[in-house]
């Protein structure tokens, strides 16, 4: 932030999405300016929302400068550094005129009248880990400790919470028009932009298709958990096959119907009204600052 100020940029340190849209709406009528975006989980959703839901977007653009969910982002467009140094390299570009940008379409989740956007969307068990890492504070140390006592839960049962936490979501999921009645007990629904994960997973196939496409990755499943954990070293290289049991290609139209209390849209939380469809496509693009 220091670094920020030093260069005469704006600072605006917050959760709320009134007060994002203050300063949106200030930057968006500085012409050449742009936004860069720090903060944990979430933090880059709930600008991208704010900002198109208050038709902004097309006269923004947004530099990710790192944190949470941001990490994968920054990873596919080429960043390397750490926050302060890739805020160096976009406040140089900019003075100087040479600032470079990308068009990159969102993914827009539609849930009981609401619209979010984002590039990755997740429900199931790995949301409510999600949740409950959520709820006890998010630390490196806590993310590392949920993500093993929850594979060692998916490997031998123990330790119980955890393995309560686990257990497929019951659904109705439709992939561009088909229904998929052989996903009705799932352990992975996503849908990404990209097609990376945390810790540089990239499980998608193929590896090719880019957000340009007109579609984003998807993976089904109704693997157990401890074939799931298994599979983790295949999963991090994009080498699962697809079965009847794992369906991992390209969508437009991703409709969910289930009885989850929460889905996520890059790492932040979102409620879910029981009953009502969730509906994920592509929506509009936003221009990100690339290196």
């Amino acid at each position: 932030m220091r670094l920020a100020q030093k260069h005469g940029c704006e600072c605006c340190t917050t959760g709320s999405e009134y007060r994002i849209a203050e300063a949106l709406t200030g930057l968006a009528g500085n012409g050449d300016g742009f936004a860069g975006i720090l903060g944990g989980d979430g933090s880059i959703q709930q600008y991208l929302t704010a900002a198109l839901r208050r038709n902004l977007a097309a006269e923004l653009t947004v530099a990710p400068l790192g944190g949470g969910t941001m990490e994968q982002l920054l990873n596919w467009l080429g960043w390397k550094g750490t926050p302060p140094q890739i805020a160096s390299q976009v406040i140089q570009a900019h003075q100087w005129g040479k600032l470079r940008t990308r068009e990159v379409p969102l993914l827009q989740v539609e849930h009981d009248g609401k619209v979010h956007y984002g590039f990755m969307f997740l429900v199931g068990p790995l949301v409510r880990l999600l949740n409950k890492y959520d709820r006890e504070g998010r630390s490196v140390w806590r993310a590392c400790a949920t993500a093993g006592w929850s594979s060692l839960a998916a490997l031998t049962g123990w330790p119980r919470r955890y393995q309560r936490l686990i257990h497929p979501a019951q659904t109705e999921i439709t992939l561009d028009g088909h229904p998929r009645d052989n996903f009705k007990s799932p352990t992975i629904v996503i849908a990404s932009m990209f097609d990376r994960m945390v810790f540089r997973f990239r499980p998608f196939l193929p590896a090719g298709d880019s957000p340009e496409s007109g579609k984003f990755f998807t993976i089904l499943s109704d693997l157990s958990p401890f074939e799931i954990v298994a599979r983790i070293p295949l999963f991090h290289q994009g080498r699962v096959p697809e079965s009847l049991h794992l369906l991992n290609h390209p969508g437009s139209r991703l409709t969910v119907k289930t009885a989850e209390k929460f889905c996520t849209v890059d790492g932040e939380l979102i409620p879910i009204k029981p009953g009502e469809p969730i509906t994920i496509t592509i929506g509009p693009t936003v221009k990100l600052v690339v290196p």
